[in-house]
């Protein structure tokens, strides 16, 4: 890294809004717009050449060329998270700006490169920074992935259930899981496939996704007790809870984020009817305490307000279900001879493959 003058090119105008206009960039960065871009609620959007974004770029931000932005939108945050567009000029900058503001709803503020070179001090990176991200996993799996790989000696193999582009199954790539995707959406499992090669890391080629396309109203393509953790974010089709539940191996994990009752009546009142989010007390009973034991059930809300409920529940092994339901042995007296019969050796049951080995576009 280096450090290198750069123009006040945080200030964004409070008054833009999500209709495409863009804002003006302020004369003078506050203090509030330099804290906002070191804690990452600004992220940073490189759009010229890679051999440009190699010689020099901001700390931190992230290369997508200018003609591949429209493509990629599942690289980027959040529309509610404002984005530093970095170009060659800023009309270029601008452009991608007013593209993305009126296709999406993204705001921000575009500069060209030479003006970031001009004044204030910050860092700067040279080469590709393959790492640099703008999206962002699901927060309970960020906080909670380095206690479930101690509980599972390492990292394992992870199904994502309704996953999206992918964005929780790129992120535990990188860290060295086995990952599978299942969705209804072609388009949507490329996305997931993309992500996971491009920000991977080592693991990028080593450890490549597997990719089920299925309608899950009509079948489920996971095999029972065949992975290690089972994610769940923003998804509910009830007929697939007892095959979801199923296919956690013994001391493996359910991690399961949705919405709950009272969603519909704040924010964007949505989702809107009880088939789509759950009832409190709701994932307890069906991750029943007979074969589950529940690590964590917590109650959040989302910036817009809708509670969420944060879900982890660890299968029992064979052991721990037949320890806790032999009855304590009697005290034995004195000098009395002791015949307790012997426990079972622990069955731990190996992972069975998951059902269809198969990539995605494959026979």
């Amino acid at each position: 890294k280096a450090t290198v003058s750069v123009l006040n090119w945080l200030g964004v105008n409070r008054s833009l809004r999500h209709g495409g206009a863009l804002g003006a960039v302020d004369a003078m960065a506050t203090e509030g717009t330099w804290a906002e871009a070191a804690s990452g609620s600004r992220r940073a959007l490189d759009v010229r050449s890679r051999g440009d974004y190699e010689d020099g770029h901001l700390a931190g931000s992230v290369w997508i060329p200018a003609d591949e932005v429209e493509r990629r939108l599942y690289e980027l945050p959040e529309t509610a998270i404002p984005l530093l567009v970095v170009a060659a000029s800023r009309d270029a900058a601008n452009e991608v700006l007013s593209r993305l503001g009126g296709r999406c709803k993204w705001v921000g503020v575009g500069v060209g490169w030479e003006e970031c070179c001009s004044q204030d001090v910050v860092l700067v990176d040279r080469g590709f920074d393959s790492q640099a991200k703008l999206w962002r996993p699901t927060p309970i799996l960020v906080e909670w992935v380095e206690r479930l790989e101690g509980m599972l000696g390492g990292p394992g193999s992870m199904a994502d259930i309704g996953c999206g582009h992918g964005r929780d199954m790129a992120f535990l790539t990188a860290r060295g899981w086995q990952v599978s995707g299942v969705d209804n959406r072609a388009v949507l499992l490329d996305h997931a496939v993309h992500l996971c090669s491009r920000y991977g890391g080592a693991y990028a080629d080593k450890h490549k996704p597997t990719t089920l396309a299925a309608d899950l109203r009509k079948a489920f393509p996971l095999a029972p007790l065949s992975t290690d953790l089972v994610v769940v974010v923003r998804f509910l089709l009830r007929d697939t809870l007892e095959s979801i539940r199923a296919c956690v191996r013994p001391g493996g994990f359910i991690l399961y984020s949705h919405f709950l009752e009272g969603c519909h009546l704040v924010g964007p009142k949505t989702p809107k009817t009880p088939s789509h989010y759950f009832a409190r007390g709701e994932l307890e009973e069906i991750f029943s305490a007979d074969e589950f034991d529940v690590v964590l059930s917590q109650e959040s809300k989302l910036s817009d307000e809708r509670p969420i409920i944060d879900f982890i529940a660890r299968r029992k092994t064979p052991k721990t279900a037949l320890h806790e339901a032999t009855p304590a042995s009697p005290q034995v007296p004195p000098g009395a001879c002791s015949s307790a019969p012997r426990s079972p050796a622990d069955d731990d049951t190996p992972s069975v493959p998951i059902g269809a080995k198969r990539k995605f576009g494959e026979a």
